[in-house]
């Protein structure tokens, strides 16, 4: 996970915790049941705000295409999602910058401005 995201994490972190203790509960405090969970948290909130239901797996998309149309590398992205390069390019070529060789270029010009770090810190 994303230094940031482990971050959010520990903010929810109950006071006292156990070994066995789970992060994210229901709302009877009771562990959240994966085969509710779309139809109890997920859906709802996009209905009230006129979002298309969609399913959860879909962030993994909207993650992909944007990291890729910011420029983030790759790479990066393949080892983060758990998923190969060359699915990455099958599935999300249109996302992936046309930059050419202009960030090797600012590279050799100083100027260089790694945008995968973005998304770690």
């Amino acid at each position: 996970m994303l230094p940031t995201v482990v971050d959010i994490i520990r903010e929810l972190k109950p006071l006292r915790v156990t070994e066995t203790a789970y992060v994210f509960l229901n709302k009877e405090g009771r562990p959240i049941s994966s085969g509710n969970w779309a139809k109890d948290y997920w859906y709802a909130p996009m209905r009230a705000h006129g979002i298309r239901e969609r399913t959860f797996y879909s962030t993994r998309h909207t993650y992909i295409s944007t990291a890729l149309s910011e420029g983030v590398n790759i790479k990066w992205i393949s080892e983060q999602c758990g998923t190969s390069v060359t699915m990455i390019e099958k599935h999300y070529g249109k996302y992936i910058g046309t930059e050419g060789d202009a960030p090797l270029r600012d590279l050799l010009a100083g100027k260089s401005a790694n945008k995968s770090e973005n998304f770690s810190t």
